[in-house]
């Protein structure tokens, strides 16, 4: 995990270990109404292997997570919505290796994102 956040109403985010978020995964009443952003480099195995394997995320995101797309998609499964999007540099010399794709799975009370590449517009969202 890159990095991991914890949002409470009413307070400043706080920076989470995985440790840590797995804990507020597995026990949702200490979550409370929290939630949990968690973000993931699939450079590195041992967070792709826990997105593949972890049974709380939908089939369709972990299917996904190599997958060659050309465009943007938005899916809903169940009550999670997956996303692939691309972050393309403002540039007019356009370099098609230059993009960058991160999957999105947003579910009730967690956001979980992966990427290969590292993206722009996430570090700054972030």
């Amino acid at each position: 995990m890159i990095w991991g956040y914890r949002f409470t109403p009413g307070q400043a985010p706080v920076l989470v270990d995985f440790t840590t978020a797995l804990d507020l995964l597995a026990n949702p009443e200490q979550r409370g109404c929290d939630f949990l952003w968690l973000h993931f480099s699939l450079a590195h195995t041992a967070a792709e292997r826990w997105l593949r394997t972890d049974p709380g995320l939908p089939e369709g995101f972990r299917e996904g997570l190599h997958e060659r797309l050309n465009s943007t998609r938005l899916e809903q499964e169940a009550d999670a919505l997956i996303a692939v999007l691309h972050d393309v540099p403002f540039d007019f010399n356009f370099d098609p290796a230059a993009v960058a794709t991160v999957h999105v799975c947003l579910q009730p009370h967690v956001l979980v994102s992966a990427r290969l590449h590292p993206l722009r517009s996430v570090h700054q969202l972030r």
